[in-house]
Parts: C-alpha cells; sequence; structure tokens
C-alpha cells in the first residue's frame, strides 16, 4: 500500500477511536470511576499489554539504555501529565469543548516542528493552519456549556494545558520513532506512565464504584472499551502514523475525532447542538484540507528530489 494512503487510513482510524474515547470517558467519570484510579489502571493495563507484545516482535531494532530512559520519561512525565490533565479537565467540561480545545495541538506542534525540524512553512498551511484556528476560537469563546460543564474555566484549562504538552509528545515520540518500532516504543514510554501514575495513587483516593457488588456491566464493558481500543489499539495506530506521515498532519486528524465527539455528546445528551458547531466544522475541514494539500505537495516535491539524485 502507498504510504501517504497507508499514513492517512491509520490516522483515520485512530482519531476515529479517540472521538468515541471522550464521550466514553465522560460517561464514566466521576460517577463510576475517579479520574486518577481510572489512568492509574489504563496505564498499567497498556504497560503490560505492550510488554507482552514486544516478546513476540524480533523485527524491531534495539535501541540503548540512554534512549530507554528517554522514552521511558516521555511516558513518566509527557504521558502521564498529558492524558492526566485532559482525564480530570473531562470531569469539568463537555467532551465537545474539551475536543475543540484539544484541536490547538496542531498549531503548538507546526510552530515547534518549524524551530526544531525545520519543516516547511507554505501558504496551504499556514492557511489551513488559520482556518483550523478560528474554528477552535469559534466554539471556545462563544459556544455556551451546558449545565453539565460543572467548573468549564478550570477544566478547559487543564485541557489546554494536556494540548500543549501533547504537541511536545508528538515531536519527541516522532524522534524516537526513527530509532525503534512501535512496540518497543510504547513498552518502555507505557512503563514509564505507569510508574508515574503509581505514585500519583499513593496520594489520591481510590474510587472505583463500577467494581462494587453488585457488578454494573455496563459500565464495565465502557471501560473494558477504552482499555482495549483508545488506550491499545490507538497508541499503535497512531504510532504507525507518525513513522508515515509528519506531526502536523498526525495532530490535525484530532479535527475529525472533535466530529464524531460532537455527534455521540448530543445523542448521549453529553451536550447541546449549536449551529455554531457546524460553522466550527466547516473552518476545521478546510483547515484539515489545506494542510494535507501543502503536505502532499511537499512529499511529492521530495520523492522528485530523491529521484533525480539517487544515493
Amino acid at each position: 500500500m502507498n504510504p501517504y494512503i497507508k499514513g492517512n487510513l491509520v490516522l483515520f482510524i485512530s482519531r476515529f477511536i479517540n472521538g468515541v474515547n471522550s464521550n466514553a470517558v465522560k460517561f464514566l467519570l466521576p460517577v463510576w470511576i475517579g479520574a486518577y484510579t481510572f489512568q492509574t489502571i489504563r496505564f498499567i493495563f497498556a504497560a503490560i499489554v505492550f510488554y507482552i507484545i514486544s516478546l513476540f516482535v524480533r523485527h524491531e531494532p534495539r535501541i540503548g539504555t540512554r534512549d530507554k530512559i528517554y522514552i521511558f520519561l516521555v511516558g513518566a512525565i509527557g504521558i502521564c501529565a498529558g492524558r492526566t490533565a485532559f482525564v480530570v479537565g473531562l470531569q469539568y467540561t463537555t467532551p465537545v469543548t474539551s475536543r475543540f480545545i484539544f484541536c490547538l495541538v496542531p498549531i503548538w506542534v507546526f510552530f515547534l516542528s518549524m524551530i526544531f525540524f525545520k519543516e516547511k512553512f507554505t501558504r496551504n498551511k499556514g492557511l489551513g493552519l488559520v482556518l483550523g484556528f478560528i474554528g477552535v476560537i469559534l466554539s471556545l469563546f462563544f459556544h455556551q456549556p451546558p449545565e453539565m460543564a460543572s467548573n468549564p474555566v478550570l477544566g478547559n484549562a487543564l485541557t489546554l494545558i494536556c494540548s500543549i504538552i501533547n504537541a511536545f509528545n508528538l515531536i519527541l515520540t516522532r524522534h524516537f520513532l526513527k530509532k525503534t518500532g512501535v512496540y518497543t516504543f510504547n513498552k518502555w514510554c507505557f512503563q514509564g506512565a505507569a510508574f508515574s501514575a503509581c505514585i500519583i495513587s499513593l496520594f489520591t483516593k481510590w474510587e472505583a464504584p463500577l467494581f462494587h457488588e453488585p457488578l454494573h456491566w455496563f459500565p464495565i464493558a465502557v471501560f473494558a472499551f477504552i482499555l482495549i481500543f483508545p488506550t491499545v489499539i490507538t497508541y499503535i495506530l497512531g504510532n504507525i502514523g507518525l513513522q508515515l506521515m509528519t506531526p502536523t498532519i498526525v495532530s490535525l486528524y484530532g479535527y475529525l475525532g472533535i466530529i464524531i465527539t460532537t455527534v455521540i455528546a448530543v445523542i448521549a445528551r453529553q451536550d447541546q447542538f449549536q449551529w455554531l458547531m457546524v460553522v466550527s466544522f466547516i473552518f476545521l475541514v478546510f483547515g484539515l484540507y489545506f494542510v494535507e494539500k501543502g503536505s502532499k505537495r511537499d512529499l511529492k516535491n521530495q520523492q522528485d528530489e530523491v529521484a533525480k539524485h539517487p544515493a
């Protein structure tokens, strides 16, 4: 399969699952499970799964002790802090609002990529990022949060922090994926995240009513879905996408997640439909289109250059 098509396909599937994930997490928190308990179980589960998978994967490049420590720290600091901020923030705001704020990630990634990786700035990319940014701003400042948003200011602030941390995570992840494979990276990364989550759990209350008798099978099924698909499958697909695409494109696929999140949130009455959402969607979709167009042209130019000057 063409790498460009494969990269877009895995990112589409990954972000579709992530869109559903926001609604699932909002359903569970804080009634069925506490945010810190949720993250601790999630990270430990991922660490165990990726460790088992790594035992059967032999084709990935080996890395040195220093890189293992760095990847461990990416998980312990970046993944744990970023995802915890998102989950805790989601308790106080709505899935739709948190997703819109999370869509600021491409802005941070693009500027970081220009600074550290000399990613080329083009008119199409610039126009796409501006349109996407306008879509986020419209939702953030003019979308009226419903009553289920108990503290939207706090929730939105935590989600904003998460978006900045996630931008750094994407940049660092792509750097290490050039040295090793997806499963090796995730094994060490989630061991770091699980380590930090266990330390945090020592200072927080363990809250998991969904495991109390009588057992509540639907919340448990939702939690199982989160553990298997958003926690394991999407990280595998997302990292494969990072190997094939630039961090800017990967982060822009978050715009797809917001469409999925909004539709489910309105149906599940986790948010209220407003026509401003449609306007924001239009800006986000066109933003993704122009950045994709600019990046595809850059990729073609790079391939032509390689063809003209083979090594």
